[in-house]
């Protein structure tokens, strides 16, 4: 359930300084790329033992192009010699194991019978992580990361989504997202009771124009009445913390819209980013997740 991996999300960020801390003390310590995948791999199980988590990881798994370092259900990782790979994906070596993440994926797939899409690579040596995924018939390769608290804890929800097997279809949107969800209960409340001082600012503004237009399309009745026999509508304000017979209907649905518009044009990016290989020219949603402060909020 969405829920549980948010829960498990939440614990990961707390985690990931710790885990990071490790990598920094392992890639000082260690004589070879041997010594660093075992290190890195017994961290890994200790975080998972502590949030409950049982992975489904494969060491050394040989596949029909190559042999993986280490496979956690759909999440590959490639391990390099530290500080072999650099900033330049041109880079001799970097180049050589993007290719092996690249292969590892194919086989993977193969073997395993996975969707290519639902799979996910990356090649690391204790300073950057290169991201490798394939989409629509090509692979997408990330600009190398350096190692830092943020990049390790977008490493390590990479690896604990991946071990759960949560599909990005449809159906599971709707469960994760859709009206019977507590997440969606918190996020539209908070937006309804944004509302509620209506203040004469832009927002203000747009919602009083909206609600005109509500009016008009829906009708007197819907706009200015209660949900009265809307059984799932009454459901859902009851999930909001709200008494059905005492919302105000046209700031319900104000924020039930403004809800599902974020859902689908952070879902359109990701889809037209993927399909235009990144030369959108836009910053990459990966990437942003690592942000904080002002550039978070210039982005």
């Amino acid at each position: 359930m969405y829920r549980e991996n948010m829960k498990i999300f939440d614990k990961v960020g707390k985690f990931s300084l710790s885990f990071y801390e490790t990598v920094r003390t392992v890639v000082k310590n260690v004589r070879n790329e041997a010594e660093f995948e075992y290190a890195l791999n017994k961290e890994i199980e200790k975080v998972a033992e502590v949030l409950n988590i049982q992975l489904l990881s494969k060491q050394q798994y040989t596949l029909a192009t190559g042999r993986a370092d280490a496979v956690y259900n759909r999440f590959i990782i490639e391990y390099e010699p530290p500080g072999s790979l650099r900033s330049n994906l041109n880079h001799g070596h970097t180049k050589h194991a993007v290719q092996q993440v690249k292969d590892y994926i194919v086989g993977l797939a193969k073997k395993e019978k996975h969707d290519r899409d639902r799979l996910l690579g990356v090649a690391f040596d204790g300073y950057y992580y290169i991201f490798v995924r394939y989409h629509d018939g090509h692979f997408i390769v990330e600009e190398p990361l350096e190692v830092t608290r943020e990049s390790t804890e977008r490493f390590l929800r990479s690896l604990f989504s991946l071990s759960s097997g949560r599909a990005l279809i449809p159906e599971n949107l709707v469960d994760d997202f859709g009206h019977q969800n507590v997440i969606s209960h918190q996020v539209t409340r908070a937006l309804y009771n944004a509302l509620e001082k209506k203040e004469n600012n832009l927002t203000g503004k747009l919602y009083e124009q909206w609600k005109l237009f509500f009016s008009e399309v829906a009708g007197f009745e819907a706009a200015g009445g209660q949900l009265k026999h809307k059984k799932e509508l009454r459901s859902f304000a009851k999930g909001m913390g709200l008494k059905p017979d005492a919302v105000d209907a046209p700031r319900f649905f104000f924020a039930i819209q403004t809800y599902f518009s974020f859902l689908v044009k952070n879902i359109a990016r990701l889809v037209l980013q993927a399909h235009a290989g990144g030369s959108l020219g836009t910053t990459p949603l990966t990437t942003i997740a690592n942000l904080k402060g002002d550039a978070l909020r210039h982005e």
